[in-house]
């Protein structure tokens, strides 16, 4: 079992408490997809969802309630303000990260599952229940220190890529109807609006496979997609899929042409 340690400041001496990080582990877990996303666009803002191990960041940190409770988050589990979770806007989904209140001293581990806040002078909203653990809820902001934790969301990263991995290589074979042949197998990895996103999603994984942009036309004005492949057989497939989802890349998809 994991444990996170909160430590609270009250005058001159600091009193350990111990906080059952398994329970943040397995909350919505079975609900949970893992999702990284494509770049997106707020109040004329872009923001790049990435996979990044080694972020950590001073800012400011709000909250988030019963405005939201039961509703869907960005990754699709259903916000439960007393669960010990967060919004950011650009982590993976979901993923844990260690949060200090630099005014008190308090500190806990959340899973990021939602996107926010769009603020630009916050850097994360919290739940209600991981606000007052770190005892914002009155105050409702405070400043805080993020790190992500990089093993444990690694880990958790692994297990949800693996399951939706499984999910997608049995749909695809009860799809399939025909023979498979050698140049018919590729991987779609996302679909952009922007063409300049769609070469930075070319050129970033052009060291895996063979990448290409298929430009299409939609009632909406053209979109980019970026595929890899051919791939000279399921297996070969599979693995490559797994290694995009992996890095990020979470809607990708075998395709057949």
């Amino acid at each position: 079992m994991i444990v996170n340690c909160i430590f609270i400041s009250a005058c001159s001496e600091k009193k350990l408490i111990t906080y059952d990080l398994k329970k943040a582990q397995n909350s919505n877990i079975d609900s949970s997809s893992y999702k990284v996303g494509n770049p997106y666009q707020v109040d004329d803002v872009w923001y790049y969802p990435s996979v990044n191990y080694k972020y950590k960041e001073i800012g400011i940190a709000s909250w988030y309630g019963s405005n939201f409770n039961g509703k869907y988050t960005a990754n699709g589990e259903v916000f439960d303000q007393n669960k010990v979770t967060a919004a950011h806007r650009t982590l993976p989904m979901p993923c844990y990260v260690h949060v200090t209140n630099l005014e008190n001293g308090r500190s806990i581990v959340v899973r990021v599952n939602d996107r926010g806040p769009f603020s630009r002078d916050r850097i994360i909203d919290l739940s209600r229940r991981s606000a007052q653990l770190l005892d914002i809820e009155q105050s409702g902001m405070a400043k805080v220190k993020l790190k992500i934790m990089a093993t444990e969301s690694r880990d958790l990263a692994l297990k949800l890529n693996t399951k939706k991995i499984d999910n997608k290589q049995l749909t695809f074979q009860q799809q399939q109807k025909k023979s498979i042949k050698s140049n018919q197998i590729f991987i779609q990895i996302a679909t952009l609006k922007d063409l300049n996103n769609a070469n930075k999603v070319n050129a970033s994984l052009s060291l895996i496979g063979k990448t290409k942009i298929i430009r299409i036309s939609t009632k909406s004005g053209n979109m980019f997609r970026v595929h890899i492949g051919p791939l000279f057989n399921l297996n070969i497939a599979y693995t490559t899929l797994k290694k995009i989802i992996t890095l990020g890349y979470s809607d990708a998809k075998l395709i057949m042409n």
